[in-house]
């Protein structure tokens, strides 16, 4: 139950489109932090995000007359966006993209056992199934005893939450999960 709450309050429902493209959602407010803080006026002429809440509010323009538009949503934008920022810095681009089921941020690369941040795109283009393992492997840690791993254990949906997804979001996504988890249970009281 608790593994099935954990991937469903992560799922983008899909890990690969119909036609087998790596579903992606490319963030704003990650790119800003790996690129955009040195090349400010760059950054601020084709992407922007909300300060106070920097996940909220992404758009992009592909040049400086043209409107913003949003990046989420639509994949072929959240594409066209994500090639705006890697004609900028490629690898910033890639570690400021969540990938698959997921949405695995490309900067926990090392922390899921890739070499490099293009050796996790190219895994996690090629099959859904290394994409659940990636959460899996980025939960239990490198000693595969972590502490969001022990809080699941508990169903200490808060602490995970928090430690997972950071304070800000613990309250929100702790909810979820202790709801998905109640949904999986009532489903199969049994088991």
């Amino acid at each position: 139950g608790v593994v099935t709450a954990v991937l469903a309050a992560q799922s983008d429902r899909r890990g690969l489109s119909r036609k087998g493209r790596l579903n992606i959602r490319f963030e704003n407010h990650v790119f800003y932090e790996r690129w955009g803080k040195q090349k400010e006026k760059v950054f601020s002429q084709y992407l922007k995000f909300n300060p106070a809440q920097p996940w909220l509010n992404h758009q992009w323009r592909p040049g400086v007359d043209n409107e913003w538009r949003d990046c989420h949503g639509v994949q072929e934008q959240e594409w066209q966006c994500f090639a705006l920022a890697k004609s900028r810095d490629e690898k910033a681009a890639f570690l400021s993209t969540g990938m698959g089921l997921a949405q695995m941020m490309g900067f926990n690369y090392a922390a899921i056992g890739y070499e490099s941040i293009g050796q996790m795109f190219d895994a996690l283009s090629s099959s859904e199934r290394y994409q659940v393992f990636a959460v899996f492997d980025l939960i239990a840690g490198p000693s595969a005893r972590s502490r969001q791993l022990e809080a699941l254990q508990d169903q200490d949906f808060l602490a995970f939450a928090a430690l997972h997804y950071g304070s800000r979001q613990a309250a929100r996504y702790g909810s979820v999960v202790r709801s998905l988890f109640q949904a999986f249970q009532a489903l199969n009281p049994g088991g």
